[in-house]
Formats: C-alpha cells, sequence, structure tokens
C-alpha cells in the first residue's frame, strides 16, 4: 500500500478508486465493466458506443450528423431556431441497454443531446441512432438545451463521485467539480482516507475507518416450522439501503453535504412518496422510481432484506440465476413446482421474476422491473388502470380473467385480499366523504409499510373535514421520518389554527426535511402568526430557504422564495425571484401566474397582462396561464377577451371542471348557451351535482325548459 499522510485533516478526503485498487484489486476488477464504473466517461475511442463515421439520422423531417474531428467525436443538428449547429462530444452516459451523449456549454452547463444509441446486443438487428423526446418542442423542459436535460442538476450526483455543483446564482453559471468522473468505490462507501488511516494503526476501529456500515442487516437467517421461507433470526443496524437509495431513489437534492452515518437520507434528499404521478394506486410503478420507493412497499424490505442479497455489491449483478436466488430464502419444495406457479418449470412463466416483478419500458427501450415483489391481484389492476402479470403474456384477456383464474388455482386466496378489497373500495367510492372514510382505514391499517402510510396521508390535503386532524396528529409523533415529513406537506387544507399546534414541534425534528416542510407549511400564513411564533419559524426557514438557494438553477426553487417574500409581505424581493426563475427558465408556468398575483395585488394589472402575455409566448401549452390572463381581463372588464382565454384554458386542460365554471360564468351575458354547454363539460369531467344544479338554473332563468336541446337534464324532477 503506498503511504499518504492526512494529518491535520479532521474529516475524510477523497482518494480514489486506483489507491483502492492496490488493496481491493478483485472487488475493483468485479467493479469493472458493470453499470457504475461506465456511469460516464470522457468521451474516446474506448468508450464511444455510438456510429460517428458520418452516420445521417432523418427523422421528422430532420437530419442530423455524428462524425469525427481528428480523435474527436461531433454532431451536427438543428437548434432551436431550426439552424444547423455543431457541438463536441465532450462526455459518455451510460452504457446499456443505450448510451447518451453529453456536450458542455461556456458556462458550465454540460446537456445531454437528444439522440441516444441503442447498444443491445439484438440478433438480426443493426444497432442504431434514436430521437429519445422526439416530440418535445423548445417550451417544453425536455428539450435537450433545457433544464430537464442538464447533467449539473439532474445527473451529476448519481453519476459520478464526491460531486460538487458550484451553480453561481448571479451568473446564472456552473463550476461543477467530481472527484472521479463515474461512480467510484467512495460514492459508495464514502471518503477513504480515515480508512486507510486505520490499517496503518492498531486495532482496527469499527466499519474499518469508514463512516458508513454497508454490511446485510440480517446476521442470520432461520428456517421455523410453519414458515417457507427463511425468517431472520438476528438483525443489525446498516447504511446499506440509505446509502443506496441516495441514486436509487426520485428525490430532490437538498445540499452538498456529506451523508454520513449520524444522518437521515432526508438531511440530504426528499424523496418522492407514492404519488399518482409516479405509481399506479397500489403501488405498481408507473414512471420512473429508480427502485427505492417500491423496494420500501415490499415485504422483504420489512423482513430485513438489502440490496447485496441479491445483488453483487461491485459488478451489480444478480448474484445467481433464478430460480436459486429466489431460492435463497423461499423453500425450492414449495415455490419451485407447478403446484405453485402452474406453469411448466423451467418455462418462462415460471420465473419468479415474470410474475411477481412485472417490467416497464422507459427511454423507449430499457427494461426495468418492479421491487415492490407484488403478489399478483388483477382485481386492484382492474380499478386502478395498472397492467397485472398475468396480463404481461396473456395480453388477450381482461384482468378479472385473470383474477378468476387465480381463484381457481388458490381457493383460500381471498383470505388474503382484504388489502386489495380497501383499494378498490378507496378508487371506487362515489363521493369524497366513503372515499376519506376508506383512506383513513388504509392510514390506520397496522403493519403497512411507512412509505404507504405516508403516501396515504398525503391525501389527506384534498379533504376539508374534521376527521383528518386526528389522523394526521398521531402520525405527527410517529418514529418514521417519511411519514412526519407527509403531515407537514398535507397539512396545507387545515386552518393556521390548527396547523400550529400540528407542526410546531415539527420545526425542531432532528430531520432536515421534515424541519424544512413543515416550515414551508407555517410560512404561508406568515402575516397570521404572532412575533413568537416568527420567532420559533426562524431557524427552520432559514434552512429552506437554504434549500432554495442551493437548487437555484431551477426556477421551482426560484419560484418557491418568491412564494416566501409573497407571504412576507416583501414584494420587491419576491418579484425578483420570480423574474429570475422566468430568465432562467422561460417555459416554466407557475412564474408567470405567480408573479402575475403579486402585480394585481399591488393594483398593477396592466403588468400582470403583460407577464401572462409573455408567458403564453414562452409556454404555449399551459393552460393555467391562458385561466390567470383571462381572469386578468375580466378585471378589466374585457369580457370578450377573456372569454377567449379562459375557454383556451379549459380546452387546454379538458378535466378541470373549475376552468369550465368559471368560463361559463364570464359567458352567461354573452351567450347562455355557450354558458350551458361549459356548464355540460363541467359536469361530465367531474360528475358533481352542482354543475347540473346551475344547469337547471340557467334553463330556468333564461326560460328554455321547451328547447329540446335541454330535454336530457330533468330538470322538472330535479325541481321536485
Amino acid at each position: 500500500m503506498s503511504h499518504f499522510s492526512f494529518a491535520g485533516k479532521e474529516t475524510a478526503q477523497y482518494v480514489g478508486s486506483q489507491i483502492c485498487a492496490q488493496c481491493h484489486q478483485k472487488q475493483v476488477d468485479d467493479w469493472k465493466g458493470s453499470h457504475h464504473e461506465l456511469s460516464m466517461k470522457h468521451a474516446s475511442e474506448d468508450t464511444v458506443l455510438g456510429d460517428f463515421d458520418n452516420y445521417q439520422l432523418s427523422e421528422n423531417g430532420r437530419t442530423t450528423l455524428f462524425y469525427r474531428e481528428n480523435d474527436q467525436f461531433w454532431v451536427k443538428m438543428e437548434n432551436e431556431k431550426g439552424e444547423f449547429e455543431k457541438y463536441q462530444i465532450k462526455y459518455t452516459f451510460g452504457w446499456e441497454p443505450l448510451q447518451q451523449y453529453m456536450v458542455e456549454f461556456e458556462d458550465g452547463r454540460i446537456q445531454l443531446i437528444p439522440y441516444s444509441w441503442d447498444s443491445r446486443e439484438v440478433s438480426n438487428r443493426d444497432r442504431r441512432w434514436f430521437a429519445l423526446h422526439p416530440d418535445v418542442k423548445p417550451y417544453d423542459e425536455f428539450y435537450w438545451r433545457n433544464a430537464g436535460q442538464n447533467w449539473n442538476y439532474m445527473c451529476a450526483d448519481c453519476h459520478s463521485t464526491n460531486v460538487q455543483k458550484n451553480y453561481n446564482a448571479k451568473e446564472n453559471s456552473y463550476n461543477t467539480t467530481w472527484s472521479e468522473i463515474n461512480v467510484a468505490c467512495e460514492s459508495c462507501h464514502g471518503p477513504a482516507s480515515k480508512h486507510i488511516e486505520a490499517f496503518s494503526t492498531k486495532p482496527t476501529p469499527n466499519n474499518f475507518g469508514f463512516e458508513r456500515n454497508l454490511a446485510q442487516r440480517v446476521v442470520k437467517w432461520i428456517s421455523r416450522d410453519g414458515h417457507a421461507t427463511l425468517e431472520p433470526n438476528q438483525i443489525q443496524p446498516t447504511d446499506q439501503i440509505r446509502v443506496c437509495a441516495q441514486c436509487h431513489s426520485r428525490r430532490v437534492q437538498l445540499n452538498d453535504s456529506s451523508l454520513t452515518a449520524q444522518h437521515s437520507l432526508l438531511d440530504k434528499y426528499q424523496p418522492s412518496l407514492i404519488t399518482d404521478e409516479l405509481y399506479y394506486p397500489d403501488g405498481q410503478v408507473f414512471d420512473e422510481n429508480y427502485v427505492y420507493g417500491s423496494f420500501l412497499q415490499s415485504k422483504m424490505a420489512a423482513k430485513g432484506v438489502t440490496c447485496t442479497n441479491c445483488h453483487d455489491p461491485h459488478s451489480a449483478k444478480l448474484k445467481l440465476p433464478e430460480p436459486a436466488l429466489c431460492n435463497q430464502c423461499h423453500s425450492a419444495e414449495k415455490f419451485n413446482t407447478t403446484k405453485h406457479t402452474f406453469h411448466d418449470v423451467n418455462s418462462e412463466a415460471s420465473q419468479c421474476s415474470n410474475c411477481h416483478m412485472p417490467k416497464r419500458t422507459y427511454m423507449q427501450i430499457d427494461e426495468r422491473r418492479d421491487h415492490y415483489w407484488h403478489v399478483p391481484k388483477p382485481e386492484i389492476n382492474h380499478v386502478s388502470g395498472g397492467t397485472s402479470t398475468c396480463r404481461s403474456c396473456h395480453s388477450d384477456k381482461t384482468e378479472l380473467w385473470a383474477a378468476k383464474q387465480l381463484n381457481t388455482w388458490y381457493p383460500d386466496r381471498n383470505s388474503s385480499l382484504a388489502d386489495t378489497r380497501i383499494y378498490s373500495d378507496y378508487l371506487l367510492a362515489k363521493d369524497k366523504q366513503s372515499s376519506l372514510d376508506v383512506l383513513i382505514q388504509l392510514i390506520e391499517q397496522e403493519e403497512r409499510p411507512e412509505i404507504v402510510t405516508a403516501s396515504s396521508l398525503l391525501k389527506l390535503k384534498k379533504y376539508d373535514s374534521p376527521k383528518v386532524l386526528p389522523v394526521m396528529e398521531q402520525a405527527a409523533q410517529s418514529d418514521n421520518e417519511l411519514i412526519r415529513m407527509s403531515v407537514a406537506q398535507a397539512s396545507s387544507r387545515l386552518p393556521v389554527s390548527q396547523r400550529w399546534p400540528l407542526l410546531k414541534t415539527l420545526l425542531e425534528d432532528e430531520v432536515l426535511a421534515v424541519r424544512s416542510e413543515s416550515a414551508r407549511a407555517l410560512a404561508v400564513d406568515w402575516n397570521t402568526l404572532n412575533s413568537q411564533q416568527r420567532e420559533q419559524l426562524k431557524a427552520p426557514l432559514s434552512e429552506y430557504i437554504d434549500i432554495q438557494t442551493f437548487n437555484a438553477d431551477r426556477a421551482y426553487a426560484r419560484a418557491n422564495l418568491g412564494d416566501l417574500y409573497r407571504f412576507q409581505g416583501e414584494v420587491e424581493q419576491s418579484i425578483q425571484q420570480y423574474q429570475k426563475a422566468i430568465e432562467i427558465e422561460p417555459y416554466y408556468e407557475s412564474s408567470y401566474v405567480n408573479l402575475a398575483d403579486v402585480y394585481r395585488a399591488i393594483d398593477r394589472n396592466d403588468l400582470a397582462i403583460s407577464t401572462l402575455q409573455q408567458g403564453l409566448l414562452n409556454q404555449p401549452r399551459s393552460s393555467a396561464i391562458p385561466f390567470s390572463l383571462g381572469l386578468a381581463l375580466l378585471r378589466n372588464r374585457e369580457i370578450n377577451k377573456a372569454a377567449l382565454y379562459l375557454k383556451a384554458a379549459a380546452e387546454k386542460s379538458n378535466s378541470n371542471d373549475y376552468y369550465w365554471y368559471v368560463y361559463s360564468r364570464a359567458v352567461e351575458s354573452l351567450d347562455v348557451r355557450k354558458s350551458i354547454l361549459a356548464l355540460d363539460r363541467a359536469l361530465k369531467v367531474s360528475n358533481k351535482s352542482v354543475y347540473l344544479d346551475l344547469i337547471c338554473e340557467l334553463i330556468d332563468k333564461n326560460s328554455l325548459a321547451t328547447d329540446q336541446l335541454y330535454a336530457g337534464y330533468n330538470c322538472a324532477q330535479l325541481n321536485q
């Protein structure tokens, strides 16, 4: 081993994987060629997989050229103005099943180009270039020059080691640095200088000089009578899941700090919960979640399984093929038989993962498995919109067919479907009150995964009911930080007189994300808080501001600061933040809407209108901007113009019944028939009886009862 001196260094320093290899050559050899080792590289003859030999890709009327200049790799493609521009490829990103490529700009931005190389080994097919997002426009977040494809914010923290983003908010530029360009040893183990020091002295300290313990959680698995799977006999604390979750989760990064053993994951990241945007209602994955959110829902996580029970920690490959991998814990006698699978042994259909880990395809060709390990419950899929694993093969059948077949194979199956029935009841509830009652049942169910309870709590913010507060008060005392964080996030519907007592203790929570989310929830009512409450809010609110400042390269963070200053009556600071949000992401609609609200509050409706008009040019897909513009024009009594924008907003949103309602009211004095049609759209998208009442009121007021156009509303029966 080489000799190093870190004398005087209180914190551990990064040393690099080459130093690790001097003692851990086998582990480094396993790591080489892995997805982690190939997560990012400098573009070179050895790392670039794509065809840059004057390859022309013609797609959607555009031609893109991939070529070389000496030993450099270049792409020539249209910019946002439709003009051809050439860019040097500086970095590769990933390896298989696709490889992406990045260019670097003078302001330090590193951006992913919109084309990827299909690197799969598939017989009888040429490898190819393809457009990842062929339909995006320059005003879309995921247009290649925009924030959604920015490496510094979106990708760097997970694809390189010891990343410091170093965003300069004043210059809107980056000086991002890393210790190693890819995911190397110290990404997982942490900086290794103390480890090296530890082995130069005796005795060796705990964790070998590392601050993180990456051991498996279960020390010993044992067989117990009556159990078809091994049970944990001894469980030890470990940081393994938390360390993997730094990258294998959907989350917002809160700071650049080092995540040590003393910290919660939520001291550096704010993980996404099981939301409708990312998951089906039963927890089955929909959008990319990078595994963590699915894994926390599983029975395996509850038992103490960790990532390295299945995956080699250095190659990241599965330790064993199926079914041997699953037979580490699951009895082959019971599960590797046709009595369990009802499919031929060793067939594709009998593979454990094909029934319990449904696949979804991302980035057009990247298949990933759900790590919830569901027991197939097609009854839920029937009402949630998800697809059961049964129908992954039997696509010509229905979910109810699959449920019937499973009931035939497993006659006692219904005894384990209580959860299914509750979920189905919640999804099929005919009114808010009944859905709330079922939701509370879900939250109060014992032995549910904490992330599921936290996610169910988040849904409470839709309900205005006295039943909500007691449930949230109980949850606020939870030992689980995800649950406490969700209480803060779900509290927005509560009046501040209830919200303050609920969250005040969470302002001093041991976990950063809980404190900052609680501060955010209470700052909304800043002008109603007394001086003592404001003082108590000061420290966690400062942390919240630090988080937004760290993420000030994104418009949402700037807009968050704009909101905060608006709540505090700091009008000029609020305006500046919204304007900066518009400058760095002109396609982010909320900045325009919120800035217009500030202008309205200070009686500058003219500036509100011009701001929203600018927003409509920069983000033509928005429904919120034309809606706000319509309201601003109504304030100017420009009813005809307002109606045009309100109708456009309703049509773009389509499912927003409130937009249709406001449009109806705006045009009532101009054309009552249009007003009724708008209310009819509101009724159809929401099924709220109040809209039928309003339709009948208009029919009655305008003596239209005899008009055959309106005969289907049964207003006479309603009036009885």
